[in-house]
Formats: structure tokens, C-alpha cells, sequence
């Protein structure tokens, strides 16, 4: 049976749009190898674990995961699998776009790949996405995404840093009626 467009405003308003902004979790410099195929160390490993428990306890797994295509974000993602078994049912992609990002903002090459993976699924469906790169693109990014007029117990006016598998969770505030979809929140980024 279809639901009313009543129901489905209902489900709409009660759906929380959520940008998780994370960084890979600890690599191995022990091997003479490129940047990009460096794989996790144990730490690492037991890391990624540990935010998926955490993420899975919070009730926080998204629903798309976007990643850098190198191997420590790669195998990152693999270890959170590992640890929440249920994320196998995101869509994952990984994106050639989010690795290199190194001494610039990852600003707008987030948000433009986060629009357009979102509207080639069922836009209304995804309320959490996850992306997965390296710093300091992705510091810069979550402190041009924080609003600055926000409350935070961490945030004393300074940056926020993103050490190694350190996620953030960009969430839509509650009874917003401002951002009902993704492209609202887009329209707000610019």
C-alpha cells in the first residue's frame, strides 16, 4: 500500500540529513611504496573497528559512502565492514577526487560528488552519507562546514583538527524545516 503524501512528509520531517567527514585510520610507513598504496597498520586496523562499533551503537551507519580510492582509506572501510557487518549495504564508491586533496580545502569536491551520488540514488532515502579522505583537505573542509556560532564543548574558537580515524558528524538540526532534502542543504552551501 503507497503512503499518503501526509505519511510521507511525516517520514521526511522526521529524517535527519547527516555528512560524516572522516579521516583514513593509521597507516603503515614501514614499506617503500606511493603515497596512495600504503595499507593500514594494526592500530589502524583496530581503529576503524572501533568507530564502526561506535557509529553502530549511535545509530550513525550511512546509507552511501564515498571514499578516496587509495589503499589506506580502502582498507579502512573494509575494517569498519568487519567490525558493523550491516554497513556491507551501503553504496560505496570509491573516487579518484578524493585523494590528493592535501593543502587545500575538500569543500567543494565533497559537496559536489555527495549531490550528485545522492541524486543518482533515491535522494529522500540517503540521510547519512560517509566520506572517507585524508587531511588536510578534509580539516579544512569540516572547519569551512562548522558554523562557527555553534556551541560546541570542544571548540574554543580555534580549528578543529582531524587526527587519524577521527569522524565527524555534520547534522542537520532537529525541526530545521529549512533543509528537507539534499539539494536544500546544497542550495545552502553555494
Amino acid at each position: 500500500m503507497e503512503k499518503s503524501l501526509e505519511a510521507q512528509q511525516q517520514v521526511l520531517r522526521g529524517s535527519r540529513r547527516r555528512l560524516l567527514l572522516m579521516r583514513h585510520a593509521k597507516s603503515s610507513w614501514n614499506q617503500p611504496l606511493s603515497d596512495a598504496r600504503r595499507p593500514l597498520n594494526d592500530r589502524g586496523k583496530a581503529s576503524a573497528q572501533a568507530v564502526s562499533r561506535e557509529l553502530a551503537r549511535r545509530n550513525l551507519l550511512p546509507e552511501l559512502v564515498l571514499s578516496s580510492d587509495a589503499r589506506r582509506t580502502k582498507e579502512t572501510y573494509e575494517h569498519m565492514c568487519k567490525a558493523s557487518p550491516e554497513l556491507e549495504r551501503a553504496h560505496v564508491h570509491y573516487l579518484p577526487e578524493f585523494y590528493g586533496i592535501f593543502n587545500t580545502s575538500a569543500t567543494s569536491v565533497i559537496m559536489d560528488l555527495v549531490w550528485e551520488k545522492t541524486n543518482a540514488l533515491r535522494p529522500k532515502e540517503v540521510e547519512s552519507v560517509l566520506c572517507l579522505g585524508h587531511n588536510d583537505g578534509w580539516e579544512l573542509a569540516l572547519n569551512e562546514l562548522v558554523d562557527r556560532k555553534t556551541s560546541l564543548p570542544f571548540f574554543e574558537g580555534g580549528e578543529l583538527a582531524m587526527k587519524t580515524a577521527d569522524v565527524y558528524v555534520l547534522e542537520q538540526p532537529e525541526n530545521d524545516d529549512d533543509f528537507k532534502s539534499w539539494d536544500d542543504i546544497f542550495t545552502s552551501h553555494g
